[in-house]
């Protein structure tokens, strides 16, 4: 049974990382097309991610009406991916801190494109969920270089292919 309730729940997380690879930015393209200061900088809907095997990655959803898959950050590379603009950003893990779990850190700084994303995020593993953890809440915190920030608040989890 456990292995049952384990086995939806990391099918329904990945359900939405199937598919082909999408395309990255490179980081002058993507730090072009990025909002001016004061226009506002919302996460866009991360299309599917694929995994490969023994890879875990976090998935995030920001806490909404309309929830909506707004990051994942892989353990290897140790890396975020964002859809900022339409276009999908890949930003450098720089900084950690808090307790290893699945390959991921409760607090983590990812750096690139112009962009710091600081996430904080609460992480549970839980007895019924097998090869992964649960994110039930957390903060994307977004800074621009410019100073330009903001605050998304987040759940999600972990899984692991």
């Amino acid at each position: 049974m456990r292995l049952a309730v384990a086995a939806i729940a990391i099918g329904l997380a990945l359900g939405g990382c199937a598919g082909a690879q999408p395309r990255v930015a490179s980081s002058s393209a993507a730090a072009a097309a990025l909002p001016a200061a004061g226009d506002q900088m919302p996460l866009q809907l991360l299309p599917p991610q694929t995994l490969a095997v023994r890879q875990c990655a976090l998935f995030l959803w920001q806490k909404s009406e309309q929830p909506r898959r707004v990051l994942m950050a892989l353990d290897t590379p140790p890396i975020a991916r964002v859809q900022i603009d339409g276009r999908l950003i890949d930003l450098a893990r720089i900084e950690v801190s808090g307790d290893l779990q699945w390959g991921h850190f409760p607090h983590a700084v990812y750096r690139g494109s112009g962009l710091t994303l600081r996430l904080d995020l609460v992480i549970e593993n839980r007895e019924r969920l097998v090869g992964g953890g649960l994110v039930p809440e957390g903060s994307i915190s977004i800074e621009r270089e410019n100073g330009w920030s903001m605050i998304v608040p987040v759940a999600g989890m972990i899984a692991c292919q």
